[in-house]
């Protein structure tokens, strides 16, 4: 009904200043408040008025000299009518982000304070508070639920097997129950005694002569374990029983696997799976990401004790394509334990929106990284030269990495680390343990002997090559069938081979040609030259060109 929704507004409000001083709490308020230029329709804004009107008539001298206070709580801020945020209405804005480490531990500690844990509180909370980035109030607090259902399946799996049974009744009740399970017997007398899966009519009573058929559900699980739990949920556990019932931290740790922090639900973060461990080689630039991002992330009282500070910093990693600079990001993200977000130059941009404005903008957000804390920008490309002059200066992305083609020491180290998880065989249907490792090295060998210009992309594409080169020669002898999708289950007859990587190797090349390389390494130089005299660094450990800006870099420039 039109007006309907004024109504309601003007009574809430009359109603708060009849029971002043009152506290009046509006959740989701964007819902009735957004902003009367983009509203759809003629309702929308005049619920806007109403409720700015509404706003105006708490004024001190139209309470009677008692107080109304509004309380306003929205996930979108800037969806709200801009009238409604000017002084005499919300004039008091409160941001709630999210929680640092030391805000995660002090949740933690109420949360936590409320269950019976197998350790100490502290010793929880400090890890656990590690271990979440970017986790809320609410996703905590979902934590130690999943913790407690995880510790609850533990608990009753171990009722089970007896492991909490172990005096009286209860254990002469779990030792009856075992035998009964062992001869048989007590399947045969559930056979006889398992409920009807079917309905059940009901003859009505006299009062309730409309009582529909109902079911009685068979049990859900074996006949074994329904009458062996059963039977001990018969028994009543002692209080020593019961003392021994706590969570512990492997519950915990179990529960992260299943728990997403609500920003990686919405798509904004994520939390990389990857390890210095997958990269395989790069130890130069590696050094200079852990000084530069991992180290102020996990001890940042390191620096602030040094007067420096932990504020964010800019990363450029630029180099030939394929040489592993995202993963590389992804990288210092999980060896820090940071959430991730990953935006790619493109999405950047629109139609409407021209490119230096979005320069302008990101020239600006780049500016602001000192003031918010541990936020670092990593930026990659493969064409540095492209890059506006003004991205690179200090303060910005100043700290820039040359990820170059992998050296042939590292060849060998990143092919290692792509057939970690591949399995390998001198033949096609024989893959054994004890000579794995004889050819894991025959295959790194290879790498770095006649793989020379490759980068991992292409050291990834050869595995892969390598191993649908061994998939193809089995499916071609009449091995396998498509019909029997089951018969390669479980067995070791498929196997990649140091011949199935030479054959890949026929097929494959490198994808940055010789022109490239020379190109880029020309690059390098004349980019390092032209940053205002500034010093290059080659570090022959990880092949990585740190551009070094400074007073003294210009001097020898000069000199």
């Amino acid at each position: 009904m039109s007006g309907e929704s004024e109504k309601t507004l003007r009574d809430t409000f009359d109603e708060a200043k009849k029971n002043a001083p009152c506290l009046l709490f509006i959740d989701e308020i964007d819902a009735i408040t957004p902003k009367r230029e983009s509203a759809q329709r003629e309702m929308e804004r005049r619920i806007v008025a109403q409720f700015l009107t509404c706003m105006d008539d708490l004024a001190w001298e139209h309470t009677e000299h008692k107080p109304v206070i509004v309380i306003g709580a929205t996930n979108r801020p800037d969806s709200l009518d801009p009238a409604l945020r000017r002084a005499g209405r919300f004039d008091h804005e409160i941001s709630m982000g999210v929680p640092d480490e030391s805000g995660r531990q002090q949740i933690l500690n109420t949360l936590l304070n409320k269950l019976r844990l197998a350790g100490p509180t502290e010793e929880y909370t400090a890890a656990l508070a590690r271990a979440t980035p970017g986790y809320v109030g609410a996703d905590l607090a979902s934590l130690t639920s999943a913790a407690g259902v995880i510790a609850v399946k533990r608990i009753f799996k171990g009722l089970l097997s007896g492991a909490f049974v172990t005096s009286g009744e209860a254990a002469e009740a779990h030792q009856g129950s075992q035998s009964a399970i062992q001869s048989g017997s007590l399947d045969n007398a559930l056979e006889q005694t398992d409920p009807p899966a079917g309905d059940v009519e009901m003859t009505p009573s006299d009062e309730q002569q409309e009582a529909a058929p109902v079911s009685d559900p068979a049990p859900s699980t074996t006949s074994a374990s329904y009458a062996l739990t059963t039977l001990l949920s018969s028994t009543p556990l002692t209080p020593e029983q019961l003392s021994k019932l706590t969570i512990s931290l492997p519950d915990f740790l179990a529960a992260l696997e299943t728990t997403q922090p609500s920003a990686t639900r919405e798509g904004f973060t994520t939390r990389p799976d990857v390890s210095w461990a997958d990269i395989g080689a790069l130890r130069g630039i590696r050094e200079e990401l852990e000084m530069a991002v991992v180290w102020p992330i996990r001890r940042p009282e390191l620096f602030s004790d040094l007067g420096v500070g932990t504020g964010g910093r800019g990363v450029l990693l630029w180099g030939p394509p394929g040489c592993g600079k995202t993963l590389l990001a992804k990288a210092v993200a999980g060896e820090s334990g940071a959430n991730f977000i990953s935006v790619k130059g493109p999405e950047l941009l629109n139609k409407s929106e021209s490119s230096a404005r979005v320069v302008n903008t990101l020239l600006t957000e780049l500016d602001g990284l000192t003031s918010r804390g541990a936020v670092y920008v990593v930026g990659a490309t493969n064409r540095p030269d492209m890059l506006d002059p003004a991205m690179c200066r200090p303060g910005r992305l100043d700290k820039l990495l040359y990820v170059d083609l992998p050296s042939p020491s590292e060849r060998g180290e990143i092919m290692r680390a792509l057939i970690r998880g591949v399995r390998l065989g001198s033949t096609p249907s024989v893959s054994l343990d004890s000579e794995r490792d004889i050819i894991v090295s025959r295959i790194a060998q290879l790498a770095m002997d006649k793989c020379d210009g490759y980068s991992g992309a292409d050291l990834a594409a050869l595995v892969r090559e390598a191993a649908v080169g061994a998939l193809r020669s089995v499916i071609l002898s009449g091995e396998l069938t498509k019909d029997a999708p089951g018969a390669s289950q479980g067995d070791n007859r498929i196997s990649v081979t140091l011949h199935n990587f030479e054959q890949a190797l026929s097929k494959l090349g490198p994808s940055v040609s010789a022109i490239q390389r020379k190109r880029y390494e020309a690059l390098r130089v004349k980019f390092a030259g032209g940053r205002g005299g500034g010093e290059i660094k080659v570090r022959e450990e990880g092949r990585a060109a740190e551009v070094g800006i400074g007073e003294e870099s210009g001097k020898k420039a000069g000199e």
